[in-house]
């Protein structure tokens, strides 16, 4: 019914206007926490992984088991050593979860110089994977959907 979803202005930073701003929404914080949509499938992606992708934007990604070492088979590169991706090879969603949790606990509490350096190191590579992505033909199979993303994400 109309009455359970009243229509209203959600903001330029809702779905789906934020899949054009959210390089401008990105400049606020440093690293982003993806929670995918299927968190249990591996390599189950959508836009919020590809947009970090396309526009250069590190990350920490709740996704199935294996899904951060997916995308290395892709071309993209990965934020080791400097993030711990080992939360990406436990099969247990809960554990995974801690793991992930654990991980950001640590970053928050890294003395600043060495913050600094993370982020310099981890802003490389997600810059390279953007540079990737401008020239990235695909080889796996994407949903009508997903291509979608692919053409929006292009040259961002």
């Amino acid at each position: 019914s109309s009455d359970l979803f009243p229509s209203h202005d959600t903001g330029k930073f809702n779905y789906p206007r934020n899949l054009t701003t959210y390089p401008e929404v990105a400049k606020l914080f440093q690293i982003e926490i993806v929670s995918e949509t299927d968190y249990c499938s591996v390599a189950s992606y959508t836009e919020k992984t590809w947009r970090c992708l396309a526009i250069g934007k590190p990350f920490i990604s709740l996704n199935g088991t294996g899904s951060m070492a997916h995308l290395r088979t892709l071309g993209f590169e990965t934020f080791g050593p400097w993030i711990d991706e080992s939360y990406d090879s436990i099969p247990d969603l809960l554990t995974r979860i801690d793991a992930i949790k654990n991980e950001i606990t640590r970053l928050c509490n890294l003395p600043d110089a060495e913050w600094h350096q993370t982020i310099s190191s981890i802003d490389s590579i997600a810059q390279r994977n953007a540079k990737f992505w401008d020239n990235w033909t695909p080889t796996m199979n994407f949903s009508h959907q997903h291509e979608n993303y692919m053409d929006l994400y292009k040259n961002v």
